[in-house]
């Protein structure tokens, strides 16, 4: 049978050991492969192309966040030339706020679009339909390094007054 020291000398060598075993483990099983990265060609300063890894990372928040061609006041004029209302939503008399989801890539391109909150009657698919259409961005920036960047704007709708 075993004594009272015998067992508080097991017990302390399995945390010397587990303790380190847990740790190890941790570690390996948060480190994941870096399968984020693509190659990007541009031109380096000198005037020669070169390759370079791009972490595919998608910023929230910038220093310098991305802006339509010739600013917001271009960008609601944008909208305003652009967007049609549904018959169906006119039909049902909808009006309000579709939430629209969008990355301003490093090329300035518009990709992912989608919605955050929409309010049907086709107004939705409308706001998608001109936002996938719209002119590319001048791209946001972090650290004076070009970056992906996710915008969420609002498209208002309202009916005409009768």
């Amino acid at each position: 049978m075993m004594d009272k020291t015998e067992s508080n000398a097991m017990t302390k060598s399995k945390f010397s050991f587990g303790i380190p075993l847990m740790a190890f483990l941790m570690l390996v099983f948060s480190c994941a492969p870096d399968e984020d990265h693509e190659l990007i060609l541009e031109e380096d300063t000198s005037g020669e192309l070169a390759l370079r890894a791009s972490s595919g990372e998608v910023f929230d928040v910038v220093e310098t966040p991305p802006t339509p061609p010739g600013g917001y006041e271009a960008w609601t004029a944008y909208l305003s030339q652009n967007l049609s209302y549904p018959e169906q939503a006119k039909k049902e008399g909808k009006e309000g706020t579709v939430y629209v989801s969008f990355v301003v890539e490093v090329d300035g391109s518009i990709q992912g679009v989608e919605i955050l909150r929409g309010i049907g009657g086709g107004l939705d698919e409308e706001a998608l339909r001109v936002v996938r259409n719209a002119p590319d961005w001048e791209p946001g920036k972090q650290k004076d390094q070009t970056v992906n960047v996710r915008m969420r704007v609002p498209i208002k709708f309202k009916l005409p007054e009768a």
